[in-house]
């Protein structure tokens, strides 16, 4: 976060690219820490309930952040 507000103070980097890659490389983090909680779940052999409740909670999680970006990015890209 620090980066990207000195990034966007202190540099004539385009706003919205710097906005764009931010977010992308947030998305980027949340998908690879789902991929690695998957894999950390199957390695310690987990009861399949808790495993599968757990993925609910990320794609729970994962439609959330999904929603958050449309209702920010929607005006701009012409949604409604």
């Amino acid at each position: 976060i620090g980066g990207y507000y000195l990034l966007m103070k202190k540099t004539e980097i385009d706003k919205g690219v710097l906005t764009i890659g931010y977010f992308g490389l947030l998305v980027a983090f949340v998908i690879f820490r789902t991929v690695m909680n998957h894999q950390k779940l199957a390695a310690l052999n987990l009861p399949l309930n808790y495993c599968r409740n757990f993925m609910i909670s990320q794609v729970v999680s994962l439609v959330g952040l999904a929603w958050f970006f449309y209702t920010i990015f929607a005006k701009k890209f012409g949604g409604s």
